[in-house]
């Protein structure tokens, strides 16, 4: 009996916790953010190593509370002396307030040995310019850079 009144009274708060005036509007923001990123290779990829690339896209709202991180990472294409890398972020946000968040984005170039795991023979990480406002929904935004490993 006991559980019983336990899991009703958990049931109650729970439904009052979701009364429509009470709740703030919450919007879904669906979207995907890709980095194209050109990299000339200044220092030789060891045979058998690995160009990789990342993007870390953080959402951060007017009250300098960060609401949303996403990170991605892809293998780039080698050729002769430079490197490319596509790396897409789909993601699903609820802002609380969209177009006064503030979107920054870091992205990092490295060379990896898969022999040796953890082992970077060279990185570099980069921060790009900071958007305003959470882009529309079911936006692709697509972020173009190069950079030098």
């Amino acid at each position: 009996m006991k559980a019983t009144t336990i899991l009703f009274a958990l049931a109650v708060l729970g439904l009052c916790a979701l009364r429509p005036h009470d709740a703030q509007a919450q919007t879904v923001n669906n979207g995907t953010y890709t980095l194209n990123l050109t990299i000339t290779l200044t220092t030789p990829v060891p045979q058998g190593d690995s160009v990789v690339c990342s993007l870390t896209v953080t959402d951060v709202s007017g009250t300098f509370t960060q609401e949303n991180t996403e990170t991605a990472t892809a293998t780039a294409t080698v050729s002769g002396g430079g490197a490319s890398c596509v790396v897409n972020i789909p993601y699903r946000w609820y802002p609380l307030n969209a177009a006064s968040d503030t979107i920054s984005y870091i992205y990092t170039a490295a060379i990896v040995s898969p022999t040796n795991p953890g082992a970077v023979i060279r990185q570099g990480t980069h921060s790009l310019p900071s958007t305003m406002g959470v882009p529309a929904p079911s936006t692709h935004t697509v972020l173009t850079q190069s950079t030098r490993l």
